[in-house]
């Protein structure tokens, strides 16, 4: 790309990146040069009060840039800087400070002692569930923002920090509009200088950014969408969708290239991944998802209707053996554990041994909204024709017995990504009310059988309870009644039955409302919150019990 140097800020004057350490800021004193780019450094720093460790990212500004650019560019950091340090949220790398000293902006962060997503992909792509563990929380985080009208623009693995304790973290909000030339260097006159910072580098991260910006459209919250299906993208297959060694190359392959398909890229994954993703990755953004949740809602909904069909089969499931691929074999990240997203049975891939069988009887439907399905064509890509017509196979189908089975499987890759379904909405109402849902008393007996049938100390099993649901069972400590609840993100928490209004009444669980209900006086609790009373007459919250998912899906008693 030919830039002219007149568009640009000149870098070539020394940039005092070093000459800064020692120096104070307000309440901080940098002590150590992190690293440095083209227009800013980042340090460790000090603060007195309280004391402790920091970083200050300072935005270096060459020291022969004209004084009517520097106005323009303390105005717009001020004005950025006021809006992102307002961020509080728990899976968003807070603003603790910001300021202007000595024609210095600066921006002060925690001290990160932990580590990015980037680093974690470059040892191998991640099981599904791992995936999702990490999307729930970028997916709040970004839905949080975006309520405040505060979008990201440059989401990229490198921006998402893991710790020890597993906590996410989104970094980087406000500095794409902080070193964007548009708005300080005008007119603009080349037709991609809107992808510029203002020392004339590419702004952001090419591999996971949105068409419409490409084409110079303003950034929205469906962008931000579109890069969370990328990263999506990357963790499920070891790579983006999209790559090279120039970055302008590479953001254009988004505007004229074709999706990559998921299954394609990773055959042993399940073709109702690849649904949810290339809802993600729609070009035209009226098409994706039009929240960050619904994205992580859609993934979690597929992972757990594909873990319901396999226990809710009749006929025992085979696997069938990995298509070869040169591509990274999926990592087990220890410090990510599975917690019952997917069953604890794992085959060599990370993938439980049905999947390889659900994903060839998974029929590709279109993810679109009902409206939809009749609609002209859209501007969207359009996959290549194969060479030449499929070869005919000799009918190879089960008994009509067995096809019922694999019948309901393809109903689980549209019901579960929102899809049109060529069967007819009244078979989907069908199969949700008679073929998933278990009666209550089907539900009490089978988990008094299953509480018998326990060894002792164990209260649950986690690739035994499905999503959104709850089994009693009897506290060995004090023998107490309890309830065991999965929740709809996969977790379990557990509670002691008793209502805390009246002695002798017990809750039981609501999957419709998600409320712990008790039908005595029809009090609700919250199992989200730790039983707290979200409708009277109780006033006290429920009994938590301690529990502890262990690595072979026993649950016990903590």
């Amino acid at each position: 790309m030919n830039q002219g140097e007149q568009k640009f800020l000149h870098t070539s004057a020394e940039i005092p990146a070093r000459a800064l350490v020692g120096r104070k800021f307000g309440r901080y004193r940098i002590e150590q040069l992190l690293g440095k780019g083209s227009l800013n450094a980042v340090y460790l720093a000090r603060q007195e009060m309280p004391v402790r460790e920091v970083m200050m990212t300072v935005f270096l500004l060459p020291p022969d840039c004209a004084r009517p650019l520097q106005e323009r560019f303390f105005q717009r950091f001020a004005r950025i800087s006021a809006r992102i340090i307002g961020l509080q949220h728990q899976h968003i790398l807070p603003i603790l400070d910001c300021g202007i000293q000595d024609e210095f902006p600066y921006l002060v962060t925690p001290f990160l002692n932990s580590y990015t997503l980037a680093s974690i992909l470059k040892k191998g792509r991640l099981a599904p569930d791992q995936a999702l563990r990490i999307l729930q929380p970028l997916a709040e985080a970004l839905e949080y923002a975006h309520r405040l009208g505060v979008i990201h623009k440059a989401l990229r693995p490198v921006n998402i920090w893991l710790d020890e304790r597993q906590q996410v973290q989104i970094a980087g909000f406000g500095l794409v509009d902080i070193l964007a030339v548009q708005g300080i260097i005008e007119p603009l006159t080349g037709p991609y200088d809107h992808l510029c910072s203002l020392s004339g580098s590419f702004l952001g991260a090419p591999e996971y950014i949105a068409p419409e910006v490409v084409l110079g459209k303003p950034a929205g919250v469906s962008s931000d969408v579109y890069s969370l299906g990328a990263i999506l993208f990357e963790m499920l297959s070891g790579r983006p969708p999209f790559s090279g060694s120039d970055p302008f190359e590479v953001a254009l392959m988004h505007v004229r290239q074709p999706m990559p398909s998921l299954s394609d890229v990773c055959p042993d994954l399940p073709a109702s991944l690849d649904l949810v993703v290339q809802r993600a990755l729609e070009q035209d953004p009226e098409r994706r998802f039009q929240q960050a949740g619904k994205l992580s809602r859609a993934l979690t909904r597929v992972l757990n209707l594909i873990a319901v069909a396999e226990q809710s089969s009749e006929y025992p499931v085979v696997a069938k053996s990995k298509a070869p691929t040169t591509r990274s074999e999926t990592q087990p990240l220890r410090r990510i554990p599975s917690q019952g997203v997917i069953p604890n049975r794992v085959s060599a891939s990370g993938l439980h041994p049905s999947w390889a069988t659900v994903t060839t009887s998974l029929t590709k439907v279109r993810l679109t909204h009902a409206s939809e399905a009749t609609t002209q064509p859209s501007t969207q890509r359009v996959q290549p024709s194969p060479a030449q017509p499929p070869r005919q196979q000799p009918d190879t189908r089960p008994p009509a017995s067995r096809r019922k089975g694999i019948a309901r499987r393809r109903v689980i890759a549209a019901l579960a990504t929102g899809g049109v379904l060529l069967a007819g909405a009244p078979f989907a109402a069908y199969f949700l009310q008679g073929k998933l849902q278990f009666s209550s008393e089907n539900t009490s007996a089978h988990n008094a059988e299953q509480q018998a049938a326990m060894p002792p100390g164990v209260i649950g099993m986690s690739d035994q309870q499905k999503f959104n649901s709850a089994k009693e069972f009897v506290n060995e400590k004090d023998h107490k009644p309890g309830i065991l609840v999965r929740l709809n993100d996969g977790n379990f928490v557990a509670y002691e039955s008793a209502c805390t209004h009246e002695a002798g009444a017990t809750v039981h669980y609501d999957p419709e409302k998600q409320m712990l209900i008790c039908p005595r006086h029809n009090a609700a609790f919250d199992p989200y919150d730790n039983g707290k009373v979200l409708r009277g007459p109780a006033t006290k919250p429920l009994v938590k019990v301690l529990i502890r998912v262990n690595p072979d899906g026993t649950i016990t008693n903590d």
